[in-house]
């Protein structure tokens, strides 16, 4: 594995390591360590850096010697107890899914020729580390970062017990502390739904990557006629966005804040503020491994998918209201 070297994601200046932080010389600013897991975030919310998440994170610290991954995520959702145990379930689900939907990304991506072969794999919003365990079997090097330092508690752990390898880091994707042409691949899956300036992710995934590298987004459709998935409630991204959070709310109880998917249209609106002049949007296809996870009544709807999708006089029918996209973008 090749040493990843940091800059300050403020002024891109280099950092000095010093026993439990990272030190910008230049801002005079320390990032700390936490379980090896340096702390570069500028960028912080109601959710993060909050005593809610500090207490998370200690009480974490203090199993992970003597825990499982699986376990600690059962501890990660004991302490949030108001989300209710349909929606525990869903994550659980997803979680399990996630290495298995991993593979069969990169695959389509070896397919459509945006693979490269080893190199530098970053993923942003790279969450409890699925990904990132399908990655280590590709990549030379394999990069996850995140802006929950628990969830990257979690991913940490999750490398170790399956016998990966993986630099995991705590930062803004507004701002990555990386220089510029580091990677070969960046990765988001269903990320770019929660940052809070979609463009500016683009632009700095576009900034680290070299020439030829690519960017994979996957991300749900907002039109979709399926349930939206964070939450398992139907019509949300028909409404108004000021409307949404209430509507969630009073049919699940839930909060709904830090999401904002997107359409067919709002893609290409966003891609086009960035440089990045070659990409395509994909409608992708559902193996049964992704498959065998979901309620009856998707799996009943994976084949009408698929017909749908490939026939010229329905496909763009289901751009507009199929369940996903990916997105694969080529530097220059």
């Amino acid at each position: 594995m090749q040493v990843i070297e940091f800059i300050c994601p403020l002024c891109q200046g280099p950092l000095r390591r010093e026993s439990e932080a990272y030190v910008c010389a230049r801002d005079q600013r320390s990032y700390p360590v936490t379980l090896g897991i340096p702390d570069l975030r500028v960028y912080t919310d109601q959710l993060v850096q909050s005593v809610t998440e500090q207490a998370l994170i200690a009480r974490l610290l203090a199993e992970y010697p003597n825990r499982s991954f699986a376990e600690l995520v059962e501890l990660d959702r004991s302490l949030s107890p108001a989300v209710p145990s349909s929606l525990r379930a869903r994550r659980r689900v997803h979680i399990e899914g996630g290495v298995v939907r991993a593979k069969s990304s990169l695959a389509e991506m070896q397919r459509l020729g945006a693979l490269s072969a080893r190199g530098q794999f970053l993923e942003i919003g790279c969450g409890t580390g699925e990904f990132l365990v399908a990655a280590a079997d590709v990549f030379q090097t394999v990069v996850g970062l995140d802006i929950s330092l628990p969830r990257l508690i979690l991913a940490k752990k999750q490398l170790e017990d399956t016998g990966r390898q993986a630099i995991v880091i705590s930062a803004s994707a507004e701002s990555l502390p990386f220089s510029h042409e580091s990677f070969h691949l960046v990765v988001g899956s269903d990320v770019i739904e929660h940052v809070e300036n979609p463009v500016q992710v683009m632009r700095e995934a576009y900034r680290v990557l070299v020439s030829g590298g690519a960017i994979f987004l996957a991300t749900p459709n907002r039109w979709s006629l399926t349930p939206e998935p964070h939450v398992n409630v139907w019509g949300v991204g028909f409404l108004p966005k000021a409307w949404r959070e209430r509507y969630v709310a009073l049919v699940r109880n839930v909060p709904y804040r830090n999401v904002s998917l997107l359409n067919w249209f709002e893609i290409r609106r966003l891609l086009g503020q960035t440089r990045i002049s070659r990409w395509q949007i994909i409608l992708p296809a559902l193996s049964s491994e992704h498959t065998a996870r979901l309620p009856a009544w998707a799996r009943a709807a994976v084949p009408v998918y698929h017909a749908l999708k490939d026939y010229p006089l329905t496909k763009w029918l289901v751009y507009l209201f199929g369940p996903l996209f990916h997105v694969i973008c080529i530097k220059k």
